[in-house]
């Protein structure tokens, strides 16, 4: 199952956030799901594809670069 929550399409990364990779540790800073936790599975252009357990099941959120920050 893959979602896609982005409540600010027109905000990007900005350079002092860094590159984003797979396998990077990354917590969601805004949007509905603020406050999970996940790993990278994907780097799409501005858009990444990570991998949360969310209600003791994994579940794959597409979200924008910018709503996340590394851990």
């Amino acid at each position: 199952m893959e979602s896609s929550f982005d409540d600010e399409p027109d905000k990007r990364a900005t350079e002092h956030d860094g590159p984003r990779r797979p396998g990077q540790r990354v917590r969601v800073k805004s949007g509905l799901l603020v406050g999970l936790e996940g790993v990278i599975s994907r780097v799409d252009g501005d858009r990444l594809i990570i991998v949360v357990d969310f209600a003791r099941q994994g579940v794959v959120i597409r979200i924008s670069a910018h709503q996340v920050e590394v851990v």
